[in-house]
């Protein structure tokens, strides 16, 4: 009988990749299959089963599941088994490429350089000033959402109700299962995603600032402005999707260009996937991977040489969008994604549009430098538009980064016209890094330009480093004294302060009935004690409501309004 390592004996990983791929591509295919040949009451009922509390589960079969939304989903579950099959078919011709290869290989692997590890401790840097600035951060409303809505639930509800764009799917699915594995609050775990995210993006950032400066000592240097730009440093510590896409969109572009640089395989796949999971955790991604397909579009024009692999692999990633996204789509309709008040395109005029277009623009250079210099001063277009100057440099290297660069922001330029939308900055925070990354990367060059001249090579790089650490040390300080300067959360800390003395006023062990917008207070109410719950049982003795929300008629009759409630809430008492 053929042992385990028999069985796997000659596999590269790659090929084990395949094997795994075709195994969940057949579950999920099968899953496909239920969902075309399942009537809408019975999916209902398995997974969506009306005696289970969720968020607004009343209104899911009546605003989301609906009778045409089950039948636009048969229709994209065909497309889904479709494409499903076809890349069973591409990983089980790949798997047998990579075996066949694997025969003829003489097994050789190239040697490890335990020096290059050697900056990894620097990581402490970033963990300390992660830890001291979380610790001060209570919990914002949108991480109570995304933890109690999104990753206390089951993890297919997860995946499959998309309520509002608060549910960053892959990550709360990610959290969804932490949460559920160490028995600890989701928003602790949801921040120790993102705290994991964010060393993960800085050791990317440095990998490819490292191989176009060759000195891992300037390129720790320039990662530092990346570590305390404002929008980083402050989402690393939060329970949201935004640090983790941050993450996967640097993988995808350091990727890209190490594969349009060497045309190794392994590139192209670490793009395919990272680009994948980019997606998938917040669907603006596509500002970002426009700026990617239109940049390879360009590159291979200006070759006069098509891709196909690169081709093959843009395909690639499509499909798996869809794939990933279709449990949404199915069970809570593409008008949720695509159509809800928070991403939904405008319908004014293009003229009317350009001033607020301009302000945006204002906009996006103060907190793309973290408000270091005056507001909207002219030098922070001067710095936005520095890194054009790679378009002259001698290295096609320095000309490509230079080409993305302007391209990154000309496809965001034609995604807020098409929308007539504006994006929220926490969406921007992958622009904003991989910007702030091209302007230090400008800037080394510059520098290193001035000093060309000097001799003897010893001076020439010591002024170099001088020149560029110096400036780049007090920049970095300066954003890390305005991250604490700016306290943003100074109001989101006394709303939770207030909601807490609220709390604890009550009787220990009071029945807490919640809205489905008192998240918040359903969170503190819980951690305070007390028994809370947001889909009622009828022995609530209190229940709390946000102003605007409609009272539902079983608390018309049987409440009495008792007092307001810091926020915009009201608390009613049984009668």
């Amino acid at each position: 009988m053929a042992t385990l390592k028999s069985i796997f004996s000659g596999i590269k990983t790659t090929g084990l990749i395949y094997l795994s791929a075709v195994v969940m591509l057949v579950l999920y295919l099968l899953h496909l299959l239920q969902y075309i040949f399942s009537g809408r009451d019975r999916l209902t009922q398995q997974y969506f089963p009306s005696e289970t509390c969720f968020y607004k589960s009343g209104e899911f079969t009546t605003r989301y599941f609906t009778a045409h939304v089950k039948m636009q989903g048969n229709q994209l579950a065909g497309i889904g088994a479709g494409l499903c099959i076809a890349l069973i078919g591409h990983c089980l011709y790949r798997y047998k490429q990579v075996k066949g290869a694997v025969a003829v290989s003489d097994g050789k692997r190239e040697p490890i350089n335990r020096m290059s590890y050697l900056p990894l401790v620097l990581l402490g840097i970033p963990a300390y000033f992660w830890y001291r600035g979380q610790v001060q951060l209570g919990p914002s409303g949108d991480e109570i959402f995304s933890a109690v809505y999104c990753a206390e639930t089951s993890l297919f509800r997860t995946w499959a109700y998309y309520m509002m764009p608060n549910n960053h799917i892959f990550f709360n699915l990610v959290n969804n299962l932490l949460a559920k594995v160490t028995f600890c609050d989701a928003v602790h775990t949801g921040r120790a995603i993102s705290f994991v995210a964010y060393l993960s993006m800085l050791i990317a950032a440095f990998r490819w600032l490292n191989k176009l400066v060759k000195n891992w000592v300037v390129a720790a240097i320039a990662c530092l402005p990346l570590m305390f730009q404002f929008t980083t440093f402050i989402l690393a510590q939060q329970n949201r999707g935004y640090e983790l896409q941050l993450l996967f969109g640097w993988l995808s572009y350091v990727s890209m260009l190490s594969y349009l640089f060497d045309k190794r395989g392994r590139e192209l796949r670490l793009f395919t996937i990272s680009s994948v999971l980019g997606f998938a955790c917040i669907p603006t991604y596509s500002y970002f991977f426009g700026a990617q397909l239109l940049f390879c579009l360009c590159v291979m024009v200006y070759e006069r040489k098509a891709d196909l692999a690169l081709v093959l692999h843009a395909a690639l990633i499509g499909c798996g969008v869809f794939l990933f996204y279709l449990p949404s789509l199915c069970f809570s309709g593409l008008d949720a994604l695509i159509n809800n008040e928070y991403v939904k395109a405008g319908t004014g005029d293009y003229v009317d549009f350009i001033p607020g277009f301009y302000t945006a623009l204002k906009t996006n250079g103060n907190t793309l430098f973290s408000n270091l210099i005056e507001r909207d001063h002219w030098v922070n277009m001067v710095l936005f538009l520095t890194p054009v100057l790679l378009l002259f440099a001698k290295k096609r290297e320095r000309r490509l980064v230079g080409i993305f660069y302007i391209l990154l922001w000309i496809v965001w330029g034609i995604f807020c016209f098409k929308m007539q939308r504006l994006p929220y900055y926490r969406n921007m925070v992958l622009h904003y890094s991989i910007t702030v990354a091209t302007i230090v990367y400008t800037f080394y060059l510059l520098v290193a330009k001035v000093f060309s001249f000097v001799k003897p090579q010893v001076i020439k790089y010591s002024l170099i480093r001088l020149a560029f650490v110096v400036p780049v040390l007090i920049v970095s300080y300066q954003q890390y004294q305005w991250c604490y300067r700016q306290d943003n959360y100074a109001e989101e800390q006394q709303i939770n302060a207030q909601i807490n003395a609220e709390i604890g006023s009550w009787d220990k062990g009071v029945v807490v009935g919640c809205s489905p917008y008192s998240f918040c207070y359903f969170y503190f109410s819980r951690k305070g004690g007390h028994v809370t719950h947001y889909c009622l049982s009828g022995n609530e003795a209190v229940y709390i409501n946000l102003v605007q929300e409609p009272l539902p008629a079983n608390i018309l009759a049987n409440y009495s309004f008792l007092k307001k409630l810091p926020d915009g809430y009201e608390l009613y008492k049984r009668k």
